[in-house]
């Protein structure tokens, strides 16, 4: 089995998104009544992608790791699953985790009534609000430093972080087309030619956090090797 430290904090990170996104879904009943309910916002899409990343991590550490006993395992020799949830990990996970989060909370400290007007604070309590805007980038930079993801070729990662954002921006687009409205009201004021650049420039920071998830997991593994020889 994985090294108990490693599963006890997939644990944990999948008992709290998987909370979250069920009392997000069932309790918190605000958003659901308009079309395409929460379904619309990037958020909501991330705590899903959350939730089963972790819960294949908890699998996978459960029932794939019986017969490693390195301290250092080789990411190389993996299961198919292994190398599936790793793949997720590294092309979606931690990028989409990470912008959800750093574009929540640049815009919240901007001016908080362009994404989380002040009369959610009472609708939404302030535990979920930050299970769904900050635990996600949390709980991904501590699993970069958890476990050693093998990262798969650069143009694999970036087609499937890309193949994500571009199905995401289809159905904003198609929720436009149908509501004449755009989920995220700033897009309604902004010429045409604007909002191009608007939604591109989101393939540029997440093909920018991908590349950052890459080099912050080389960073600490290769830190934690010259550790343990040090010892």
């Amino acid at each position: 089995m994985a090294h108990i430290h490693e599963t006890l904090f997939h644990v944990f990170c999948f008992l709290t998104f998987g909370y979250g996104l069920y009392y997000d879904t069932l309790v918190v009943r605000h958003g659901w009544s308009v079309y395409a309910g929460k379904t619309r916002y990037a958020t909501y899409w991330d705590v899903v992608l959350q939730t089963v990343y972790f819960g294949l991590r908890v699998v996978v550490d459960l029932t794939h790791g019986w017969k490693q006993k390195k301290s250092f395992r080789d990411p190389n020799e993996s299961t198919k699953l292994k190398r599936l949830v790793n793949w997720i990990s590294c092309a979606m996970a931690f990028p989409l985790g990470t912008f959800v989060c750093l574009s929540f909370w640049g815009l919240y400290f901007f001016n908080r009534e362009f994404i989380y007007p002040s009369y959610l604070d009472d609708i939404i309590p302030s535990w979920l609000n930050h299970i769904l805007h900050t635990m996600p980038f949390v709980l991904q930079i501590l699993d970069k430093y958890v476990v050693n993801h093998s990262y798969p070729r650069r143009v694999s990662g970036i087609f499937g972080i890309l193949s994500l954002t571009i199905c995401y921006q289809l159905w904003m687009a198609w929720i436009a087309h149908y509501t004449r409205s755009w989920v995220y009201p700033i897009l309604d004021y902004l010429p045409l030619l604007y909002r191009i650049i608007f939604l591109g420039s989101m393939w540029t920071c997440l093909v920018l956090l991908y590349l950052a998830g890459e080099l912050l997991s080389h960073v600490f593994w290769r830190t934690r090797r010259k550790t343990m020889k040090l010892v």
